[in-house]
């Protein structure tokens, strides 16, 4: 489930009530999640036009759920996250393909 409740309004610039929290100005329906945005004026073509479609697309790939909230590890096969599986994450997307591997420093804290 997610918990948008506690989340500020990305829009809050332009709406009508900038203290209102995402969760406002969102609706849960059966095909998922709905942004419904309270403007104080039109919405500006260019940036301030995609960037509201944009949370429009990935509010309408929220869905809710009943389970408990979990994290999913998906860079390798095993789904458990490791430093190990981290480095080689980094490491195999790195521009720099020539070189030794990462170093992790044990002294830092985590």
């Amino acid at each position: 489930m997610v918990d948008s409740g506690s989340q500020k309004n990305p829009t809050a610039a332009i709406d009508v009530n900038p203290e209102c929290t995402f969760a406002d100005r969102t609706m849960h329906t059966t095909y998922g999640c709905v942004f419904n945005g309270n403007w104080k004026r039109d919405i500006r073509e260019g940036r301030e036009e995609s960037e509201v479609s944009l949370i429009k697309t990935l509010c309408s790939k929220i869905t809710e759920s009943d389970n408990a909230d979990s994290w999913e590890w998906r860079l390798n096969e095993s789904g458990i996250f490791s430093v190990a599986s981290l480095r080689k994450a980094i490491d195999s997307m790195s521009l720099r393909r020539a070189g030794p591997s990462t170093s992790w420093n044990k002294l830092i804290p985590a």
